[in-house]
């Protein structure tokens, strides 16, 4: 970001946005104002919301340390991931 006088004019961006919604979602939580389960609705990024997306991520990583081998993302009767192996064909 250009600096606006000399000083930082990003605080309106994406990341610090993000970042200041994730530290009042903190003070919320340690203050017993709310409970870890009520910011997975999108809201933040969570375990929960981010899950899927990490998954696909780390299968990615994984095809590539592996010189390009597939990989299947295994998931749970929950529907969620629970593993990543490589594709047997």
């Amino acid at each position: 970001y250009t600096p606006t006088n000399g000083k930082f004019s990003g605080q309106q961006s994406y990341g610090v946005r993000s970042f200041e919604n994730f530290m009042d979602a903190c003070t919320e939580v340690n203050a017993g104002r709310k409970a870890v389960g009520e910011y997975n609705d999108g809201s933040i990024a969570s375990v929960d919301t981010t899950l899927k997306g990490t998954a696909i991520l780390e299968a990615g990583r994984r095809s590539l340390d592996a010189d390009g081998q597939p990989m299947d993302i295994v998931y749970g009767e929950d529907g969620e991931p629970t593993g990543i192996e490589p594709h047997v064909f």
